[in-house]
């Protein structure tokens, strides 16, 4: 890989009259293989490390949340909020913010910064406070001029132009939110111990309710137990044991021809549009656990990972299976059970197949029976598991130089990687082929009918319509473009790259 080259250019702007001061240079970076020349660019250096960056093109705004976090530092982080005019080249505005719990949303007028128990907005442009509540935000929805949020124990919304409850709902999130997005111009779907619709100008809407979590007292029972009879030898008081809570009991919303599809601890639903019940299959309640559903023509499909979580760590529970039902009418077509030591912790489809990846093992089965077809458990190196199947966006260079996605160089191979950094190429009948070092890739971010971006640490290739890279940029596969320009940033630097000029002649 070529090395990067960065050229300053003659004028630095310093603005220390803040307390974030920031330095932004005009500069020449990468290199364009053509020709040999640079990229303009510029460079904007704030004092504190950045942890997101979003662009307001309309307004040519950059809002930056800054953090002084690292992970090998303990104590609690601090941060600012910080909105940087691109036009003008200063900061227009900036907060202190809690990196930690703040979340930031952004409208077309206003930076809403929501925490537990409050969410401030500010004006846009002047960082003046436009109204405060004591609600928590969710998320915002500026087209609908709502904010979805917390109120009391309801969900409510309240206007994003003052702030004021709108409306409330008694909705249970007990569980957490699973999945919230907006259906059409005036519904929103939430998947919240179950699938809710909220009109967004009302508030209503129709209801179907789940279990989606699961009390175990098992350990509960025998150590509050053991407390007992040790208070009782000893005299002192005894405490109980809570009992273990596993929660994530639920599947993805999956939506299909105008139905909606959703399965929880002990059922599968099919609803409509207007929250008609279309069927129920009821699902083995000690076996039920996270789990997927996917479609084709006429099947649904539910694949139970054998796993849940119990305080945000993932764990073994109930069992694998995968089951098909006819859409229509939810008959059960198949139920496939799996070995109890068997989780899934990914899949992929090839034609009618689907191949699923435990930490130790590959297997598939034959989606129209449910006919487990092959297995093989993996020869590892000691304390080497496999963690994922590469995802499609995994980029390799070939023998004729030529960028490919990995997938597609060998389209009837499994690619696995591994806790070691490790991916393992294996044939169509799971025998291990090679392996190679997790580096060797890079990770296709952004393409057009033009170009790709693809990258690897802190270096991003462009990629032409021919499979060979063009050019290379410092960016790494956080970045984003924009009209023209690649945005990218780095520790403290935000770097805005025009890219335009690599296809004006071309």
């Amino acid at each position: 890989m070529q090395r990067l080259y960065t050229i300053l250019s003659v004028w630095i702007i310093c603005l220390s009259a803040f307390t974030q001061s920031f330095i932004s240079t005009e500069t020449l970076c990468g290199k364009k293989y053509i020709d040999g020349s640079y990229f303009s660019a510029r460079e904007i250096s704030f004092a504190l490390k950045i942890k997101r960056l979003t662009v307001l093109a309309d307004s040519n705004l950059l809002i930056v949340e800054t953090t002084s976090s690292n992970s090998s530092i303990a104590g609690n982080p601090t941060g600012q909020l910080v909105v940087y005019d691109l036009t003008r080249n200063n900061i227009l505005w900036k907060k202190k913010t809690n990196p930690t719990e703040d979340r930031i949303f952004t409208t077309d007028n206003s930076v809403i910064v929501s925490s537990p128990g409050i969410a401030i907005a500010y004006n846009l442009f002047s960082g003046n406070q436009v109204w405060k509540s004591n609600k928590y935000i969710y998320d915002v929805f500026p087209a609908q001029h709502i904010a979805l949020a917390r109120i009391s124990d309801k969900i409510g919304a309240i206007g994003l132009d003052d702030g004021k409850k709108k409306w409330t709902r008694k909705v249970s999130d007990r569980n957490g939110i699973n999945d919230l997005f907006l259906y059409n111009d005036s519904t929103l779907m939430l998947a919240s111990d179950g699938l809710h619709s909220i009109d967004t100008h009302t508030g209503g809407g129709w209801d179907i309710d789940m279990k989606t979590s699961k009390k175990d007292y098992t350990a509960s029972i025998l150590l509050t137990t053991i407390n007992v009879l040790l208070s009782a030898a000893t005299g002192d008081g005894y405490t109980t044991v809570p009992p273990t809570q596993y929660t994530d009991i639920v599947s993805n919303v999956c939506y299909d021809k105008n139905v909606f599809y959703l399965a929880g601890k002990e059922k599968l639903v099919a609803v409509d549009e207007m929250g008609n019940n279309l069927w129920q299959m009821n699902l083995p309640k000690r076996q039920t656990t996270k789990s997927t559903l996917f479609v084709n023509d006429k099947q649904l499909f539910l694949l139970n990972r054998g796993y849940a979580f119990e305080e945000g760590n993932r764990t073994d529970l109930g069992l694998a299976f995968l089951a098909g039902y006819d859409k229509e009418s939810g008959k059960q077509v198949y139920f496939s059970t799996m070995e109890k030591s068997e989780m899934v912790i990914d899949h992929v489809f090839h034609n009618d197949e689907i191949t699923l990846l435990d930490s130790r093992k590959i297997f598939s089965y034959d989606m129209k029976s449910g006919k487990r077809l092959s297995e093989h458990t993996f020869s590892l190196n000691k304390n080497e598991v496999a963690l994922r199947f590469v995802p499609p966006t995994l980029c390799k260079q070939l023998a004729d130089s030529i960028w490919n996605n990995l997938i597609d160089t060998e389209i009837s191979h499994y690619f696995v990687v591994t806790n070691q950094g490790r991916v393992i190429e294996l044939d169509s009948t799971f025998n291990i082929l090679n392996s190679f070092p997790e580096t060797e890739f890079y990770t296709q971010y952004f393409d057009t009918k033009d170009y790709r971006l693809i990258a690897q640490n802190r270096t991003t290739l462009v990629i032409d319509n021919n499979g060979r890279s063009i050019a290379e940029l410092p960016a790494n596969n956080q970045a984003f473009v924009v009209g023209n320009f690649l945005f990218t940033f780095d520790e403290n630097i935000v770097r805005i790259i025009n890219i335009e000029s690599l296809f004006r002649n071309r």
